[in-house]
């Protein structure tokens, strides 16, 4: 099965499902830069509830470019902050030891353009997860995609992370479970476990997205 998505930046949990399924995933490269998203921007957990971890673009995000000609933005000191913000929160999690040498290696990387480093986050993750599909980029915006294609394009949001209910799994803050936070959650959480835990939940349907 092929799957068609926006860029994402180390996308939410639910994204993820049904991911042992697929043979190939293909980034949307060619739409207008929309700022309701994951593009530039994914999810954590810290004592004080869910973070936002935003990447600053060039020119802000209100812009009307491609996404394709989106850059990142590295002026000010949020690359550093960001990483700080990992450790301190999930330095006690059973495996961020364990990923935290290759991530910081991405982290560093200071891609110039925003789909790369979505890109470079999603090559990451599909490796953690023993992913073996393979991943390219779209050639033109297709407002209809070919039939045999799963087109997930915005429909995964961060206004909609609660709709999506998921089965629980031990976090390191709260007494209540929060659900479809970064998959780097999932990681630092379950470890190797994590393809386990995404194989054994059913994927929404469309009608539910």
């Amino acid at each position: 099965m092929k799957q068609l998505i926006e860029i994402q930046l180390f996308g939410p949990i639910v994204s993820f499902i049904g991911l042992d399924k697929l043979t190939h995933i293909e980034i949307e490269q060619f739409e207008n830069y929309q700022k309701m998203g994951y593009r530039n921007r994914f999810q954590v957990l810290s004592a004080k509830g869910v973070l936002n971890l935003t990447v600053p673009i060039v020119g802000g995000r209100d812009q009307k470019s491609k996404t394709s000609d989106v850059e990142v933005d590295y002026s000010g000191r949020w690359l550093q902050e960001h990483w700080r913000t990992l450790e301190s929160n999930y330095n006690r999690s059973p495996f961020f030891e364990h990923y935290a040498p290759s991530l910081k290696q991405l982290w560093d990387s200071r891609p110039q353009m925003l789909s790369e480093f979505c890109e470079h986050s999603l090559r990451w993750v599909v490796k953690q997860l023993k992913w073996t599909g393979t991943i390219s980029h779209s050639n033109n915006y297709a407002i209809q995609v070919e039939e045999g294609v799963l087109d997930l394009r915005n429909k995964y949001l961060p206004k909609n992370r609660l709709m999506h209910s998921l089965p629980s799994y031990q976090q390191q803050f709260g007494n209540q479970f929060e659900p479809n936070l970064s998959i780097l959650d999932l990681l630092f959480n379950n470890g190797p476990l994590s393809s386990r835990y995404l194989q054994g939940i059913q994927k929404p349907s469309e009608n539910n997205l």
